[in-house]
């Protein structure tokens, strides 16, 4: 069983690095700009909250992944077991309350730099 677990685990990490360093094709890109984060070149401080929570919810995405991935596996290796079973559904919903917040985050960013950049 140790060694099934120690399988699982490097296969999403495996998977893990690869969504977190892969340039997809589509219109979704994960690539952070960390040259723009660190020079503070930010026209207005809600553009620099909005390029840094950006970067959160790149790099948040994978993990919370990962994270469901898990808890999936953890359901299925409970086999019944109630304890078990309760971890498994508090990091799960743990891990979706997380990635809400993130994104709800970065959302005000994104509709506060709007509000009071927009020109009248």
């Amino acid at each position: 069983m140790l060694n099934f677990k120690k399988t699982i685990l490097a296969t999403i990490a495996v998977f893990t690095v690869f969504f977190l360093f892969a340039q997809h094709a589509s219109a979704v890109s994960i690539s952070i700009d960390l040259g723009k984060m660190l020079e503070l070149g930010c026209k207005s401080f809600s553009e620099c909250i909005k390029v840094t929570l950006e970067a959160v919810v790149k790099l948040a995405f994978p993990v919370a992944v990962m994270l469901i991935i898990w808890s999936g596996f953890l359901y299925v290796s409970a086999m019944g077991n109630p304890e078990k079973i309760k971890r498994a559904h508090k990091m799960l919903l743990w891990t979706i309350v997380g990635l809400v917040i993130i994104v709800g985050a970065w959302a005000l960013a994104v509709a506060f730099q709007n509000f009071f950049t927009k020109e009248l």
